[in-house]
């Protein structure tokens, strides 16, 4: 699964955790109780889950995993999970379910087990594109999933969406919501469908959305600690000191540089034009100055176009320099 897509589906089940859990288990919200993100990390193997909800009125743990087309290892890695969530909650809860939510067609053959030997182990399996569109738009935590399911001839499934969308009072509901709808349109849909359908590229509802914080956030910590490690490493060798000094610079421009791509992929980015952003992201080392990228994630922000984000671009690599709004 892409990068991009798996951190928006994960944000979007933090966000909106009760009404995503309440979707899943289909019951209405108020009877979800509390409900606890886990951080599942299995530091004796490299595995980590993607969502983990511990429901501890019910006595269930609830865990998701996100795929944008079925991956054949995945049963035996359900297994591993389940295994290793037993051994974890078992005395907390009296029922773990798991879910594999697939986005869309092709990959391997899906199913719904692991079976081996006298082994076999059964998780639950959504594809999205056979759910009715119409009804995931009657859930919060399940909106930005239409764009994908299945739609009645006629019916716009990005036009739906942004219908649904803009029915919330809220401003800052309406941004995160169009932001995750945007990502997860990008399997489906060119750029300009997407603009003209779920017009998230707007300055004001970017920097009005949580969940773009969070994710240019998420950029600048993984970006840092990377830097901080690599710094670390040096300063065995430099001193530690001066070490930690470069790891940190380091960390900052990846972080930065990282926030950068994830903005650029959230807004343009789309299966048609995967190439074209891989490019532009290809040339994002060659910045080192924090103020230009810092310039450029505004830049990003404000840009009608891949194009005009190209240009300026570009622009800052001959002369050091954007204009304003990034043309």
């Amino acid at each position: 699964m892409s990068v991009q897509t798996d951190n928006i589906c994960k944000v979007l089940a933090d966000r909106l955790r009760q009404p995503f859990v309440a979707w899943r288990l289909g019951m209405p919200p108020e009877q979800v109780g509390r409900v606890e993100l886990e951080n599942v990390e299995f530091p004796a193997v490299p595995l980590r889950a993607d969502s983990v909800f511990l429901l501890p009125d019910l006595r269930i743990v609830l865990h998701v995993e996100f795929q944008t087309t079925f991956e054949s290892d995945l049963p035996f890695r359900m297994l591993n999970y389940y295994v290793r969530l037993y051994a974890r909650y078992s005395e907390q809860v009296d029922s773990i379910i798991q879910e594999v939510i697939v986005l869309r067609p092709g990959g391997s053959r899906v199913t719904d087990r692991f079976e081996r030997d006298q082994t076999s182990h059964r998780y639950r399996v959504v594809e999205i594109w056979r759910l009715d569109g119409a009804a995931l738009l009657e859930q919060e935590a399940s909106i930005p999933f239409a764009v994908l399911a299945r739609w009645e001839e006629g019916r716009s499934a990005l036009a739906e969406t942004r219908r649904r969308i803009e029915e919330f009072p809220s401003r800052v509901k309406q941004a995160d919501l169009s932001l995750f709808s945007s990502v997860l349109a990008g399997l489906e849909f060119n750029s300009a469908e997407i603009a003209q359908y779920l017009p998230i590229a707007t300055e004001a509802i970017m920097l009005e959305s949580p969940v773009y914080r969070e994710i240019i956030e998420r950029g600048l910590s993984q970006g840092l600690q990377q830097g901080l490690q690599q710094g670390l490493q040096q300063g065995l060798q430099q001193g530690l000191q001066q070490g930690i000094q470069q790891g940190t610079q380091q960390g900052f421009q990846q972080g930065l540089r990282d926030a950068l791509a994830r903005v650029l992929a959230a807004r343009f980015g789309d299966q048609a034009s995967q190439q074209t952003l891989q490019v532009l992201v290809d040339k994002l080392p060659q910045l080192k100055d924090p103020a230009q990228l810092n310039e450029l994630l505004t830049v990003a922000a404000r840009a009608p176009s891949i194009q005009a984000f190209s240009e300026a671009l570009e622009q800052v690599l001959k002369s050091g320099r954007t204009t304003p709004n990034g043309t």
